[in-house]
């Protein structure tokens, strides 16, 4: 069960890689960017990191941050 969930645009280097430094847009409930990164670095949760590329000559890839609460 997902416990929380949040994305991000980000944008695609020459090398057609995502680059977290260019994040231009990240949405989180009602945080706000500095909150969602605290959230996220001192979360005890088990977290899935999932980045979706898309095709050639489109400019911005999507990065999905998905929080799955651990029971421990």
């Amino acid at each position: 069960m997902i416990y929380a969930s949040a994305y991000a645009f980000a944008t695609i280097d020459a090398n057609k890689k995502l680059r977290s430094t260019d994040l231009v847009a990240l949405e989180y409930a009602d945080l706000n960017l500095k909150n969602f990164l605290g959230m996220f670095l001192q979360s005890s949760s088990s977290f899935l990191l999932i980045t979706v590329t898309v095709s050639y000559p489109m400019q911005f890839g999507m990065v999905f941050v998905l929080f799955i609460p651990s029971y421990e």
